[in-house]
């Protein structure tokens, strides 16, 4: 995260989930199609942002927002 932080300030109240992409074939979101195989992704949930990083570029490809509803589990 140490080089994503010189491209921009992150939200310092959570830590984010990070993802790689593995195959951009299976990406189902149109925000993420901007990614390719290998990028990097941020997502924070309780600041609704998401931010596409390419390490081999060093840049930040796009940041966009996102909801995420919480995931209840059913009783049973």
């Amino acid at each position: 995260m140490a080089s994503i932080e010189r491209h921009m300030v992150l939200p310092q109240d959570e830590k984010p989930a990070f993802l790689t992409i593995i195959d951009k074939k299976k990406v189902n979101s149109e925000f993420l199609k901007k990614a390719e195989d290998g990028d990097k992704v941020l997502v924070y949930q309780n600041n609704q942002r998401v931010i596409i990083y390419r390490p081999s570029i060093d840049r930040i490809v796009d940041v966009g927002f996102v909801t995420i509803d919480d995931v209840k589990q059913a009783q049973e």
